[in-house]
């Protein structure tokens, strides 16, 4: 167990949780007006708060994103980077930990922010299996949920098991199985002009893990 209070597992009063009841009021308020800044203003003010802060700015990106349709403007990241002076890769970091940790298991919010970001790649490529969630659980820290991830993504590594798709700039979609050939299974249409079409492109690769070249 490590000696770091920030890579403990943390309990959270009702009030604290509230921060992220407030998310969902905060997000409707922008749709009303139109206007994402009302979000980017809402976490400006998170970065001063405690120790949810950060699920609270993940989530808030995270559904203002799901909605960005509904803003005319740049792309959500580029936005996002601007309009809360966060990095793309802490933007990006912090979505798919909501997306796919805490949202499908909420009941592991009280693990510590970089536990959270060790998950969320193995969660997002779809390797973790519900035993593994059962595991992760009960970890009481960053260190014991690193040896979880570690054990389970070294091991499908070493059996040569992983599955690899692939989206290539002419849409083609292939994968691989382990060290494998790459087989063609299917096809993007990369120059569809429709908004709708272009955000289900941009979905499923985000969801599915598809790598783009």
């Amino acid at each position: 167990m490590t000696d770091d209070l920030h890579d403990q597992l943390v309990r959270f009063s009702v009030e604290e949780m509230a921060q992220l009841d407030k998310v969902d009021l905060i997000v409707d308020k922008a749709i009303t007006v139109g206007d994402p800044s009302v979000a980017w203003v809402h976490i400006h003010g998170l970065r001063r708060g405690g120790e949810l802060a950060g699920r609270a700015i993940a989530k808030t990106l995270y559904e203002i994103r799901e909605r960005w349709s509904i803003f005319a403007g740049d792309d959500f990241v580029d936005a996002a980077s601007a309009g809360t002076g966060f990095s793309p890769q802490t933007i990006r970091k912090g979505m798919d930990y909501w997306e796919f940790v805490l949202r499908p298991h909420p009941e592991l919010i009280g693990l510590p922010v970089g536990a959270l970001h060790l998950i969320a790649p193995a969660a997002k490529s779809g390797e973790l299996e519900d035993e593994d969630w059962e595991e992760l659980r009960t970890a009481p820290d960053k260190e014991a949920v690193r040896e979880i991830i570690r054990r389970k993504r070294g091991a499908k590594t070493s059996s040569g098991i992983t599955l690899v798709v692939m989206l290539e700039r002419d849409g083609t979609l292939k994968a691989r199985r382990g060290g494998g050939p790459y087989v063609n299974f299917g096809y993007f249409n990369l120059e569809a002009t429709d908004l709708v079409a272009k955000q289900a492109i941009t979905r499923v690769c985000r969801v599915s893990g598809i790598i783009a070249r």
